[in-house]
């Protein structure tokens, strides 16, 4: 059976052991491993001898479709701040050449308050008292869009600072494992680990008229020593295949054995086969794997394997569940002739 990486991973980032970042939307993501190579050459025609690797190293790059403040946190060396500034929007309706505002104005640059519109195809900066402007050779009744800064105290922000120190976190980059076999579907996961991932510190904000947003992102992964690493060398990313056990009925969610109700003649014997429903995938399950019972055994037996033998004219019921996981069960009716 052959194996590959399905899909996007999942990221999960971590500082302390704390969750730092979590996206499930990621567009695409690429891990490169990289080493630069030195050929040792020496003697007659000057022949390759050997070749020494040095520089190694290991880098990622992914995109992330969801918009996030701490991931550009994350990346700046910022600090995430309650509060901020923001522009407002609001229809007003000119009266005895005023415009009045809902909201309180606050100033952009200097030290004038200003509000802001355009009017006859022209932008107009209206200064602000208060909650009031004035709007000379602005007919009454006049209606007009007008925008001010205003400072919203339930928004967050952050301040890129211009001497940017990003920040290390412990990166898990989780995807999805299938196989190539009928029935196998999902046969696990893939799970990147970098435990100190270092962002690269640049941030871009991918905007387009047909789309939504997008958040380019990468970074580099430093030398990771454990704490009880002794004389060995340190390590970039720890790559875990995760096979799910062929036996781990957890995931289970249903049974059902092929053909259903049946016939058998007097002495007559036939093997049950049956069928699982585990983590979304459905395949036969070993009959080893289950429990059967049969509750008028003068009518007909089950052993343990699977097998019903007739035994007498009449019907009964047979039930099979999974022995490790005794929800999930099924029953049929078997009719001796």
């Amino acid at each position: 059976m052959r194996k590959f990486v399905s899909s996007v991973a999942v990221a999960d980032g971590f500082i302390d052991g704390k969750l730092v970042y979590t996206s499930s939307t990621l567009m695409d993501s690429s891990l490169t491993q990289a080493v630069e190579t030195l050929l040792i050459k020496g003697g007659v025609g000057n022949k390759v001898l050997a070749v020494a690797n040095h520089s190694s190293e290991v880098s990622l790059a992914f995109t992330d479709t969801q918009w996030s403040l701490r991931l550009m946190a994350l990346n700046s060396g910022a600090t995430i701040s309650n509060g901020g500034d923001i522009f407002e929007k609001e229809t007003v309706t000119v009266t005895g050449n005023v415009g009045t505002l809902i909201g309180t104005p606050i100033v952009v640059s200097g030290t004038t308050i200003y509000a802001y519109t355009e009017y006859n195809d022209s932008p107009q900066s209206y200064v602000v008292t208060g909650q009031t402007f004035a709007t000379t050779g602005v007919p009454d009744g006049t209606v007009m869009c007008v925008k001010y800064l205003k400072d919203a105290p339930t928004s967050q922000s952050i301040a890129i600072p211009s001497n940017i120190t990003t920040a290390v976190i412990d990166l898990f980059l989780t995807v999805n494992l299938i196989g190539d076999v009928t029935g196998t579907g999902n046969l696990g996961t893939v799970t990147i680990r970098i435990p100190r991932f270092k962002f690269n510190g640049t941030n871009e904000i991918a905007m387009t008229a047909d789309g939504v947003s997008n958040t380019p992102m990468s970074g580099i992964a430093l030398e990771y020593l454990e704490a009880d690493s002794g004389c060995k060398d340190g390590v970039y990313a720890i790559i875990t295949e995760n096979i799910k056990s062929l036996e781990d009925f957890s995931g289970a969610t249903g049974l059902a054995v092929e053909g259903g109700d049946f016939e058998l003649a007097a002495l007559a014997t036939k093997a049950l086969r049956v069928y699982a429903e585990i983590n979304g995938n459905v395949d036969v399950i070993a009959n080893q794997h289950l429990t059967f019972t049969s509750d008028t055994p003068a009518t007909a037996t089950i052993d343990n394997d699977g097998v019903v033998t007739a035994v007498a004219a009449g019907t009964t019921q047979i039930s099979v569940e999974i022995t490790d996981n005794t929800a999930i069960k099924t029953d049929l009716t078997v009719t001796v002739a």
